[in-house]
């Protein structure tokens, strides 16, 4: 089922996700970073093509060059240059790196090598605020949970002891329903019964294996000293990230989020 981000919802959007969320840009930065030099619009194209097709670069067929440059020209690289990873001019067609420090972490490499439709659909899972704060909630958990008391749950995080009005409790669990469950349902890391009202992570291994180049060894493994919800994502948040599961906070600028 096809979802729509609310209005409200896109601005929780990270711009880093976003970039990455597509193996095309992926691949795009994983060939830029190898290179460290500027690269033509034809040059970068014509290797994205003999990757795909596993090929040497003397058989690259033309039609498909030519029609991988348009999609960079037209989809990808305008992408990548709002995340502040790469510049690029258009009339002279040359694209290189900027210094974006996430550039230069191992870390990142490891995600651009990860490079299917899976990791895609995970990546754009991650990509909103809330969604990561639910997986942090359901991964914690033993046992399925209703919507209701995730959507609590959610409150609890972002608000404290402020008391919301309903309207809010009310527009949480919508878009629940709708939009942030559906998403993460498609990309298999969380499971929906709409009948029993039962939400729950499914272990999904994709997902593990981007966290853990995100925070190294399983969290879980420490719940018994400190509670993944307590004093264990506190410490997330202070030493390595601004909220669960998102990248690092040294990866983040106040320009490029």
């Amino acid at each position: 089922m096809e979802t729509q981000e609310h209005p409200d919802e896109v601005k929780t959007e990270s711009p880093i996700f976003t970039a990455l969320q597509n193996s095309r840009r992926r691949s795009v930065l994983a060939i830029l970073i190898d290179r460290n030099s500027k690269l033509s619009l034809r040059e970068l194209a014509t290797t994205l093509t003999t990757r795909d097709r596993n090929i040497p670069v003397v058989y690259a067929p033309p039609d498909d060059t030519q029609r991988i440059r348009l999609d960079l020209r037209h989809t990808h690289l305008p992408v990548l240059e709002d995340c502040g990873f790469i510049t690029w001019e258009p009339d002279e067609e040359l694209i290189t790196t900027t210094d974006h420090v996430a550039l230069s972490d191992p870390r990142f490499r490891r995600i651009l090598d990860l490079g299917n439709e899976e990791v895609d659909a995970v990546l754009a899972g991650l990509a909103n605020n809330r969604r990561r704060l639910l997986l942090a909630i359901l991964r914690d958990r033993q046992e399925p949970v209703s919507r209701t008391t995730l959507a609590r749950e959610i409150i609890q995080w972002e608000r404290g002891n402020l008391q919301p009005p309903q309207s809010t409790f009310d527009e949480i669990k919508i878009s629940l329903l709708h939009t942030h469950l559906p998403k993460l349902g498609d990309a298999g890391i969380v499971e929906y019964d709409t009948e029993v009202d039962h939400v729950a992570y499914t272990g999904d291994p994709v997902f593990e294996r981007i966290l853990a180049i995100f925070h190294g060894p399983d969290s879980r493994l420490l719940k018994k000293v400190d509670g993944f919800l307590g004093g264990l994502l506190t410490s997330y948040r202070q030493a390595s990230t601004s909220e669960p599961f998102d990248w690092p906070t040294s990866w983040r600028t106040p320009y490029h989020g």
